[in-house]
């Protein structure tokens, strides 16, 4: 099983097709100043690994491979998105056509608030079952001071 994460300004998966609709897709520069963004997950399942139930997470690590917390969150909750995946016994792909290539599945999420530094790096990591199956990395541009063309100091 393998997936591949994009990161894009806004998302919507098309519940009835399948496909998802992404605008500004393919970053991994932002800021300083983080705009609201999605984030898409492509996950690519090999038929003898589609049986059975398997959970899934999708953290936000900073450079360190440390989980970055929630900006509102006093008890320092990390951003994660946990779920499952699991075949759909009704689905068209149970068909022997549909069993010649893999299933593939996408999914979206609106990051939250973040507490995020500019001029970091940090990497989205997708788990399945407790293994990581893929990441994305970007980096936060660090604030300028434009009069003067350096960086500017963070209060």
């Amino acid at each position: 099983m393998h997936a591949h994460i994009v990161l894009c300004d806004s998302a919507q998966l098309d519940q009835g097709t399948g496909k998802m609709h992404m605008l500004g897709a393919g970053w991994t520069v932002t800021g300083p100043k983080v705009p609201p963004f999605s984030v898409v997950v492509f996950f690519q399942v090999p038929w003898k690994e589609a049986a059975g139930r398997r959970a899934f997470a999708i953290r936000l690590l900073d450079d360190d491979d440390k989980p970055v917390v929630l900006a509102e969150s006093r008890e320092g909750k990390p951003v994660a998105f946990t779920g499952n995946l699991q075949l759909n016994p009704d689905s068209p792909l149970l068909e022997e056509s549909a069993k010649r290539v893999d299933i593939h599945s996408a999914f979206a999420v609106n990051a939250p608030n973040l507490s995020i530094v500019s001029g970091e790096r940090y990497r989205w990591v997708v788990e399945v079952d407790g293994e990581e199956i893929g990441s994305t990395a970007f980096v936060v541009r660090p604030e300028v001071d434009l009069a003067g063309g350096e960086e500017a100091e963070q209060a």
